[in-house]
């Protein structure tokens, strides 16, 4: 893993210094949101599928109303009753990342994500879809260190 991560950020260096200075840290940024993205999805999954066994054991006083996957879905809906209805208005769609953990780092996923989409500019000059494709693998490989930092080193069961 720490060769892995040594590799990535050498790469990433080496294709920022082909850059000029304003792409340099456009491009160090793209590395370091993906690796967020990559984190959170991690983070996601770990809530969803170890979530006693990696983050309640990795943060044993997390608040389990709101992170807790299998209790927290119901914060959504009046005193906790899908049969009641929503607890406020848009609490079931436009405002459910203010009512559980797993919604929220869901839209934070999602806006990491489409930041980097927005933001990426398609290399110019000489051999442009080779460094298009290498910038679109070194930002697959930082989403997934990301990812698998988080999955199986941090929350980990």
């Amino acid at each position: 893993m720490k060769s892995l991560f040594i590799l990535l950020m050498s790469c990433c260096v080496v294709n920022a210094q082909q850059d000029t200075n304003r792409l340099k840290i456009k491009t160090v940024v793209h590395y370091t949101a993906s690796f967020i993205a990559g984190s959170l999805d991690g983070f996601i999954e770990s809530l969803n599928y170890h979530y006693d066994s990696g983050v309640k054991k990795r943060l044993p006083n997390i608040n389990d109303q709101f992170w807790n996957p299998a209790i927290s879905w119901r914060n959504k809906y009046k005193n906790g009753e899908p049969s009641e209805g929503a607890k406020f208005p848009g609490s079931t769609n436009f405002f459910v990342f203010t009512t559980d953990g797993y919604h929220l780092m869901r839209l934070l996923h999602k806006t990491t994500s489409v930041s980097i989409i927005l933001s990426f500019d398609t290399p110019k000059g000489d051999r442009k879809v080779l460094k298009y494709l290498l910038k679109t693998v070194l930002i697959s490989a930082s989403y997934t260190l990301g990812k698998t930092l988080m999955y199986d080193v941090v929350f980990k069961n």
